[in-house]
C-alpha cells in the first residue's frame, strides 16, 4: 500500500505544479503582438529566455513555488515599465513633432501676419486721426455754439432787465397815481362825512333846542299848574306867587344848578354847547332820592356824570321861601 500512495502523491504534486506554471507563465508563453514604433525609439522588451523556461522544470516544492511567483512578478514589472517608457517616448515625440509643425506654420505665416497687422495699424491710425479731427471739429462747433448761446443769453438778460425796469417804473407810477387818487377820494369822503356830521349835529342841536324849549314850557306850565293847585289847597298861592314874582324861585333854581355844576366832572366826550334836562326827587331837607336825565345832547358818559354830580350835591340848597319847596324839581343843566 505504501508504493501506490507515494505514486499518487507525486502525481498530485506534479499536477499542481503544472497548473501554477501555466497560471504565472502562461502569458509569457503566448506570442506578443508586434507594435509599430517610430523610427529612433528603442524599446526594451523582456523575453522568455531559457532561464525562464527552465523554471517549468524546477521541482515543485513550496520554496520553489514562492520563488517562481516572485520571479514572475519581477518579469511582469519589467515588462510594464518597458511598455510605459515606450508610450512616454512615443507621446513626447508626437508632441515635439506637433510643436515643430506649429512653429513652421507660424514662420510661414509671419510675413503675411505682419503685413496684415501693419495694414490694420494704418487703418486704426487713420481712424484715430479722423476721430481726433472730428472731435476737434465738434469741440470747435460746441465752443462756437456755447459762445453764441452765451451772447444770446446775455442779450436776453439785458432785454429782460430793461423790460423789468420799465415794468417796475410803470407799476410805481400807477401805484403813485392810485395812491394820490385814493388819498383825494378819502379826503373828499371825509369832507363829506364831516359836512354831513356837522349838518346832522346842527339839525340835532336845533331839534334839541326846540324840544328843550317845548319841554321847558310844558314843564313850567305843569309845574305852575301843580303849584297853583298846591297853593290853592294850602291857601298860600298868593304868597308863592309873590315869591316867584320877586325872583326867589329863579334864585333857588340858580343855587341848585350852581352846586351841581361845582360837583360835575366834565368827561372828554362832553361838547361845548351841552344842554340837558334833569329831574331830581328830594325830601324835605334837600336830600336827593333819585335823579333822571330826561333829555341831553351828550352821550351815556355825559349823562352818568350829571347824575353823579346831582347825587354829590345832596342835600340840595334850601329854598329862600318855604312855599318854593317842591319834592320834584326839573332844571336845565347847561354849563359854560
Amino acid at each position: 500500500m505504501q508504493g501506490p500512495s507515494k505514486l499518487a502523491w507525486s502525481f498530485s504534486a506534479s499536477l499542481h505544479a503544472g497548473l501554477v506554471v501555466l497560471m504565472f507563465f502562461g502569458p509569457s508563453l503566448r506570442p506578443t503582438p508586434r507594435q509599430e514604433l517610430p523610427t529612433g525609439i528603442t524599446m526594451e522588451a523582456t523575453v522568455i529566455d531559457a532561464a525562464t523556461l527552465k523554471l517549468a522544470k524546477i521541482p515543485v516544492t513550496e520554496p520553489n513555488m514562492q520563488k517562481m511567483i516572485d520571479e514572475r512578478r519581477e518579469i511582469d514589472r519589467r515588462e510594464q515599465a518597458a511598455r510605459d517608457k515606450a508610450e512616454q517616448e512615443l507621446a513626447e515625440m508626437q508632441r515635439q513633432r506637433k510643436q515643430a509643425d506649429e512653429q513652421a506654420a507660424l514662420e510661414q505665416a509671419r510675413p503675411e501676419k505682419e503685413k496684415l497687422a501693419q495694414e490694420q495699424a494704418r487703418r486704426e491710425e487713420k481712424q484715430r486721426q479722423e476721430q481726433l479731427a472730428e472731435q476737434q471739429r465738434s469741440k470747435a462747433l460746441a465752443e462756437q455754439k456755447a459762445a453764441e448761446n452765451k451772447a444770446a443769453e446775455q442779450k436776453a438778460q439785458r432785454e429782460e432787465q430793461r423790460r423789468q425796469q420799465a415794468l417796475a417804473e410803470k407799476k410805481a407810477a400807477e401805484a403813485k397815481a392810485a395812491k394820490e387818487k385814493a388819498e383825494l377820494e378819502e379826503q373828499q369822503r371825509l369832507a363829506k362825512i364831516a359836512e354831513k356830521k356837522a349838518a346832522e349835529r346842527k339839525k340835532k342841536e336845533a331839534a334839541t333846542r326846540a324840544r328843550k324849549a317845548a319841554l321847558e314850557k310844558k314843564l313850567r306850565e305843569e309845574q305852575a299848574a301843580r303849584e297853583r293847585e298846591l297853593l290853592a289847597a294850602m291857601g298860600v298861592e298868593e304868597k308863592r306867587s309873590n315869591a316867584v314874582n320877586s325872583g326867589l324861585l329863579a334864585q333857588y333854581q340858580a343855587e341848585i344848578i350852581a352846586k351841581v355844576t361845582r360837583n360835575w366832572i366834565r368827561p372828554p366826550s362832553a361838547r361845548e354847547e351841552l344842554v340837558c334836562i334833569v329831574r331830581a326827587a328830594q325830601i324835605p331837607g334837600g336830600e336827593v332820592v333819585s335823579v333822571t336825565v330826561m333829555e341831553c345832547n351828550g352821550d351815556d358818559a355825559v349823562e352818568r356824570s350829571i347824575e353823579t354830580a346831582v347825587r354829590k350835591s345832596s342835600p340840595l340848597p334850601e329854598p329862600p321861601d318855604p312855599t318854593l319847596f317842591e319834592r320834584e324839581i326839573i332844571f336845565t343843566f347847561s354849563p359854560k
